[in-house]
């Protein structure tokens, strides 16, 4: 088997296709040797496990398609096939002693997989640290050893825990995933997420991420523990009653008595009152636009210093000035600043170094750097940016801009940063910005093409489709943005675009003369779209790659009956299905246009001709808890835009209610192909 830490490198090469050996080193703090020792173990092991058909050297012979084989090798590995160290054995052990209040030392030394008296020693240590907080076992029969001591300190335990493991990493996921399972055991999280939603509005204000996950925690605590019957000690704290969040957790906690019907404590309120004190939210107001004017005057005077040392006149720019305004504010008016955002000092140093030292010396002598404004000192790269944006501000892209939201774990500060450069260089209109809890409660979310986002968002949210990038884009991120369509102000000019703007102020006559002379001129700046047009669409739906099949055993064998025809005429690699199954297994919800009906796709290089296969199945397929197929639509597309027209008039069709009556009476391939085929899948003259 392989070790955790072997998984981990694994893994590390299987998502990073460019990751290298010094990476990996500096990554984990190994020597180059031991990472080579680690790589061997690993090639072994995948070759034993016929992962590969070959023996390969993982870091030199990886392609897209090895490189997929991997990930889902190493993403379905579950806890009883990895081996562990004592270290991570240890914090299983620990945690779940504390989380489910009871560890049988029998059973889990055998789901470890190592003997129970190793699992005793482990045992014996972690009675040591209990003891330390006066925490204490004692022997139940079946049971095993059962948990003791005061509930305040088992509480502090398990939110302590819980910040620990709940946030999303492959290395949770592995390690924790099951234990956190057995925790909530079921619990339907939707009367605390209501909860919070309320809270938030009674104050006015929204959580940062950081801030919602501890208190949702936290909650969570509150609500397992009452349920499980475990009280708090009564009469142990004395607070003031005229507190605004102390007021609002007690009206609203009739919420969640009634949602988990539990009773809600005066102890249970004043302890969900001492996390709350330690959180941030920013308050609504500092989105209104009539700033205060000691604000504007500071921001002013920090453009206009910042302009004079380096040599430029800013005092103009509306963008730089309402950027400041929505970053400064709320540090201005928080007492605290989260440092979760100094990992990215040092690249924001190393990419705008002028901009960087001219800021920290600006800040040293404006008004912002004492008094009642003071700023952190890690305010300054996040400053820097926002000046260096307002120094390479490109002209505005003329074409349609995709609406965006962002949302990101950050803060708004650092939010508004992201908002920054995706204006300066994107064609998109940035909506709005906003916590990734608030997702979910956000009015707009049906008016946005495109969600921009710097966490994982859950898959089953019904909101557009989402794309992760870094807190600030790097090099891949502004690539995977040109992939969806997003359009960069440097990118390439699409002919027939250019030919139709240009159409409107000329007289009658051959376009086609237009054309040559376009193509000689900017001949290199442009995409041709046109020729060929009608060639490529009228082959992209064939009444061969229309299919109906009673059943499939799963969504994946549905996923590969469908593109068999597109494989066994060319128009894909085998490869491309693997890619297909893998990209719809992760974000499958996001491809489902109508109930029962989803068009699983992936972007590859796999990819010979623009196609469709089209497959319906008399037995739907489940695709998860509460999503089944009944018709797939999946498609390849050699590039951004060949496939466009086709599949929104395919699209556009299947949705119709008079498609969706007929679609369960369809027996066989040539009814399904009729109504395929009848769609008007050719593009609109220019």
């Amino acid at each position: 088997m392989l070790t955790l830490r072997e998984v981990m490198v694994a893994h590390q090469i299987a998502t990073k296709p460019d990751v290298t050996l010094e990476d990996l080193a500096d990554q984990f703090e190994l020597s180059k040797r031991t990472i080579r020792y680690d790589l061997e173990n690993i090639e072994e092991n995948l070759f034993a496990r016929k992962v590969f058909p070959e023996y390969i050297a993982i870091l030199k012979d990886m392609d897209e398609q090895k490189r997929v084989s991997l990930r889902s090798y190493i993403e379905e590995l579950h806890l009883s096939e990895v081996t562990l160290a004592p270290q991570e054995r240890y914090l299983i052990l620990k945690y779940t002693l504390i989380l489910l209040g009871k560890l049988n030392l029998t059973k889990i030394s055998k789901e470890l997989q190592v003997s129970r008296m190793t699992v005793k020693n482990d045992f014996n240590q972690l009675l040591k640290e209990l003891a330390k907080s006066q925490l204490s076992t004692k022997l139940k029969y079946k049971d095993g050893y059962i948990l003791t001591g005061k509930e305040e300190r088992v509480r502090q335990f398990q939110r302590d825990i819980l910040e620990n493991i709940s946030s999303h990493s492959f290395y949770n996921e592995l390690l924790f995933s099951d234990l956190l399972d057995k925790f909530l055991a079921e619990l339907d999280l939707s009367g605390i997420t209501e909860f919070l939603y309320n809270l938030q509005q009674q104050l006015r204000g929204i959580f940062t991420d950081s801030s919602y996950a501890r208190m949702k925690n936290s909650l969570m605590v509150t609500v397992i523990r009452n349920k499980a019957g475990k009280q708090l000690t009564a009469g142990n704290r004395t607070v003031s009653s005229t507190d605004e969040q102390l007021e609002a957790l007690k009206e609203l906690k009739v919420g969640l008595e009634e949602a988990y019907a539990i009773t809600i404590s005066h102890e249970d309120i004043e302890e969900t009152w001492a996390v709350l004190k330690q959180c941030r939210f920013v308050r609504s107001e500092i989105f209104e636009k009539d700033y205060s004017i000691e604000i504007d005057r500071l921001v002013y005077q920090l453009v206009q210093a910042f302009g004079y040392r380096y040599g430029v006149d800013l005092t103009k720019d509306k963008e730089l000035f309402d950027g400041l305004n929505n970053h400064l504010k709320p540090l201005m008016r928080q007492s605290s600043f989260d440092d979760s955002s100094s990992i990215m000092f040092e690249e924001i140093q190393s990419e705008y170094p002028g901009v960087y030292e001219t800021v920290a010396e600006v800040l040293q002598e404006t008004p912002l750097s004492a008094g009642a404004c003071q700023l952190p000192q890690q305010a300054v790269p996040l400053i820097s940016v926002h000046f260096a944006a307002a120094l390479h501000r490109q002209s505005v892209y003329t074409g349609v801009s995709k609406k965006v939201l962002i949302v990101c774990s950050q803060g708004i500060g650092v939010s508004k940063l992201l908002e920054e450069q995706l204006s300066s260089q994107f064609n998109v209109d940035v909506q709005d910005v906003i916590p990734a809890h608030y997702l979910k409660h956000y009015s707009e979310k049906a008016n946005v093409d495109l969600i921009i986002s710097t966490v994982d968002l859950n898959a089953d949210e019904n909101h557009a489709p989402v794309l992760k990038v870094s807190p600030l884009l790097t090099q891949k991120d502004l690539k995977q943005l040109e992939s969806e369509g997003i359009i960069r102000h440097s990118k390439k000019i699409e002919l027939s675009k250019l030919l139709a703007i240009l159409s409107e102020n000329l007289k009658e006559g051959d376009s086609q003369d237009l054309i040559t002379a376009l193509k000689h001129n900017f001949g290199r700046f442009l995409v041709d779209d046109l020729s060929n047009r009608e060639v490529r669409e009228s082959q992209q739906v064939k009444e061969a790659f229309v299919q109906v099949a009673d059943r499939a055993d799963s969504f994946k064998e549905a996923i590969s009956l469908a593109l068999k025809p597109l494989v066994d005429h060319k128009y894909i690699e085998q490869a491309y299905v693997s890619e297909v199954i893998h990209a719809f297994a992760e974000n499958g919800s996001y491809m489902f246009v109508a109930e029962g009906i989803a068009i699983p796709h992936a972007r590859s290089e796999q990819v010979k001709e623009t196609g469709f296969g089209i497959l319906k199945l008399h037995e739907p397929v489940r695709y998860s808890d509460n999503q089944t197929i009944d018709m797939l639509i999946c498609f390849s597309s050699r590039d951004n835009l060949g496939h466009l027209d086709a599949l929104i008039n395919i699209v556009d069709y299947v949705k119709t209610p008079e498609f969706l009556s007929a679609l369960r009476s369809i027996r066989t391939a040539d009814e399904l192909a009729r109504h395929i085929l009848s769609i008007n899948i050719e593009t609109e003259e220019l």
